[in-house]
């Protein structure tokens, strides 16, 4: 409806009389022609729009219009909608709901905003909708009709509310994630504070979780997590968080309570359920659980120092044989501390130049003439003088410093070995974090600065260096056999894999483990696993060296089981440099003396 402004002619308001704000004699043809059907086209939008639209009769709330949307949505024809108020279609409480929003509208002259009104349609179960309702008043100013908006958005609130556990929940197990644990944790320490209520924190990670992933596939891997989930949740009580905070990590927030568990217990239990077997696919498989846990006190309030805590615990706990769960005592802080300061020495050990490498001969069973020397890192400590590389390799390994340690041995050992007779191998230990495409390119710089061949070099890998990533470290051994390097698995037989990889890579020597060898003597299986791998190593055309004989007595049988070369303290101990160069210009030949230093 329009109103004729002060000063406007009769005329000049005809001319408005439409209602869509245009000259009607400016307009074109096309546009013309609607005028005389304005209402109907009116109607026409009403009836076509996508959002529902509705008016009732502010004086009996019955419905007088509703679009197709409005049917849709109530799954009801108009027919049946039309003349009913809200209490005729929908139940008690939710029709006063209705009634009292359109007596606001009508009361307060100011249109009415419901964002979220969850509605029971008849036909189409609980609906939610954002309503915009406005109170439409006749010329003496009295409320005459209610219009009303409402856009559909259940699907919208749906995937809102999806976009928001999606941003608290791990999208894998479906527990807590890293941002609700940590919220959950900072409320949990707040009450704490506030009255008292103790907090407990397991935090914990899976031991040989990563082997399973490397050799299954993270299907596998990701079907084991899925289990352990579950296992979890009936491992927490009812106030407990349970969040998994990244790859096989998991914590649980556990808030003291008459009914919660005791600590000891819900540890003990989170420990025994995750070491039962997983049946994925066809394989029985088994992961273990290292915990730490701390507990809130007077000097453990916050979340960061609760969290540093349970972090020193698990680290005792895998320190003291993993499958285990460790509390946090101030004791351990100390134990931190020598860690730190051991990692610290190690990196100024570096620079310092306090690395040395010493060597190991091994020898040909046929003639026992020196073939060879294994390089092997030592500490010359200034204060704790020379230490072995079980003092300070986990350490290092942990540091993420192997990798710079194991190249620096690589071109210490290549340059020494340039100095040697050519017809003297060297053999260099390579550790799993050294197997990446870059050490191909590692050995090559080595050889070519030092001028060794590359058929003088041989580099020996553990099993551990395959279950890294077993194509790259395939691929990366092809492209060192490629340049003429030998390559040698070491440690063979302590690896439920050892026999698979044989046949996935062409080694040019196997090392039987010292504890095969150690035992020879005393136990009869021990004797028959080394003369199966020498007899295997035949078979491939691989030769086999025993390590550890240490007596003339293991050396006979180690010959007699058919290996191809001895290495041990019978035959030599580790030395440095200059003592190898003095040993060979003295005796030009082995070097067989028991116990030599």
């Amino acid at each position: 409806m329009t109103t004729k402004s002060r000063g406007q002619s009769s005329s000049e308001a005809a001319r408005y009389d439409d209602g869509l704000g245009c000259d009607r004699a400016s307009c074109p043809e096309s546009t013309r022609a609607l005028f005389g059907t304005s209402e109907a086209f009116l109607a026409s939008v009403i009836e076509n729009m996508p959002t529902v639209v509705f008016v009732k009769d502010a004086r009996t709330g019955r419905f007088i219009l509703i679009n197709r949307a409005g049917e849709d949505l109530l799954g009801l024809p108009r027919s049946a909608i039309i003349g009913m108020t809200d209490h005729d279609l929908f139940a008690k409480e939710e029709a006063e709901r209705f009634v009292a929003r359109d007596r606001r509208a009508m009361q307060s002259g100011e249109p009415q905003v419901i964002d979220e009104e969850p509605i029971h349609t008849p036909h189409n179960g609980i609906r939610c909708l954002r309503t915009r309702v406005i109170a439409v008043r006749d010329t003496d100013g009295h409320p005459h009709l209610l219009l009303g908006i409402s856009e559909d958005i259940t699907e919208q609130k749906v995937a809102g509310e999806r976009m928001r556990y999606m941003a608290h929940h791990d999208g894998l197990t479906s527990l807590a994630n890293r941002a609700l644990f940590r919220q959950q944790l900072d409320a949990a320490m707040s009450e704490f504070r506030r009255t008292g209520r103790k907090v407990t924190l397991f935090f914990f990670d899976l031991d040989g979780f990563k082997k399973i992933n490397d050799t299954l596939g993270h299907p596998t891997g990701d079907a084991l997590l899925r289990m352990l989930a579950d296992r979890l949740r009936k491992c927490a009580g009812e106030g407990d968080i349970v969040a998994r905070l990244g790859g096989d990590e998991f914590a649980i927030v556990h808030p003291a309570s008459p009914t919660a568990k005791d600590d000891t217990a819900l540890a003990g239990e989170i420990v025994q359920r995750v070491s039962k077997p997983y049946d994925i696919g066809g394989h029985r498989l088994t992961v273990t659980a290292s915990v730490g846990i701390s507990q809130s006190s007077e000097i453990c309030s916050d979340s960061e120092r609760m969290l540093r805590n349970s972090d020193v615990a698990l680290y005792r706990a895998k320190e003291g044989g993993r499958n285990s769960f460790r509390f946090y005592d101030p004791s351990m802080d100390r134990h931190l501390e020598e860690k730190r300061a051991r990692e610290l020495a190690i990196r100024n050990a570096l620079g310092r130049g306090e690395f040395e490498v010493h060597y190991q001969p091994f020898v040909g069973v046929s003639n026992q003439r020196i073939c060879g020397l294994e390089a092997l890192l030592r500490w010359r400590h200034p204060e704790e003088g020379l230490l072995p590389p079980s003092d300070f390799i986990p350490v290092a390994e942990e540091a993420g410093l192997i990798s710079t340690l194991g190249e620096w041995v690589l071109r210490k050992a290549c340059a020494d070995a340039a100095q040697w007779p050519v017809y003297i191998g060297l053999a260099v230990n390579i550790s799993p974090s050294q197997c990446t495409p870059a050490l191909a390119q590692t050995v090559m710089s080595a050889l070519a600065s030092s001028r060794l061949s590359p058929g003088q070099l041989e580099l020996e890998i553990t099993e551990s260096a395959l279950l890294h990533d077993t194509s790259t470290t395939v691929s990366v051994l092809h492209q060192l056999r490629g340049l003429g390097v030998k390559i040698a698995m070491d440690d063979f037989g302590t690896g439920y894999s050892s026999l698979s990889y044989l046949r996935s890579f062409p080694f040019d020597k196997i090392k039987i483990d010292k504890s095969f060898v150690q035992d020879l003597l005393t136990d009869s299986d021990s004797l028959s696993i080394v003369r199966a791998v020498a007899g295997l190593g035949a078979s491939f055309g691989v030769s086999t060296t025993a390590e550890g004989v240490e007596t003339a007595e293991q050396f006979e049988q180690v010959r007699a089981a058919g290996c191809t070369y001895v290495q041990g303290f019978y035959f030599g101990r580790p030395v440095p440099i200059d003592e190898v160069f003095r040993a060979l210009r003295e005796r030009r030949a082995a070097i067989r003396k028991p116990g030599y230093a």
